[in-house]
């Protein structure tokens, strides 16, 4: 059986869990742990970040060359903590903002917004901001 999470939100989640536990087959052990759910980031963050790589790339890829994924992966690499994996003897550094929660997605934002601020002289546009873009 492959990982799978499952939220409990209400008693008919509860009875799923407890279902799946009592179907388990207890011919080999099993690890269970239970943890408060954490949402991951929003679809919300998600496209204002990719708006915020393609403000980046337009204002340094003339000078840079650099595209929306090369970009993606140094602030990636600069502010995530990387997690570490190790097989056959090598050790190497994944960077991901898949599993990030709300919050983490948050913060990982804040640091992009004024390092990029700071740093490159780019003014990224804020939520409110890309409303009044389209208008």
């Amino acid at each position: 059986m492959s990982r799978q999470p499952i939220v409990i939100r209400d008693e008919a989640g509860r009875k799923r869990a407890i279902d799946l536990l009592a179907a388990l087959n207890l011919a080999k052990p099993w690890e269970i742990t239970v943890e408060p759910h954490k949402k991951k980031r929003t679809l919300s963050q998600n496209a204002l970040y990719w708006a915020w790589l393609d403000e980046v790339v337009t204002a340094v890829a003339r000078e840079t060359g650099d595209d929306k994924d090369a970009i993606h992966q140094v602030f990636k690499e600069k502010f995530l903590k990387a997690k570490t994996v190790e097989a056959l003897g090598v050790v190497t550094y994944e960077y991901s903002t898949k599993a990030l929660t709300i919050a983490e997605m948050a913060e990982y934002m804040n640091r992009i917004y004024a390092w990029v601020t700071s740093e490159l002289g780019i003014l990224l546009p804020l939520p409110e901001a890309m409303h009044q873009r389209a208008a």
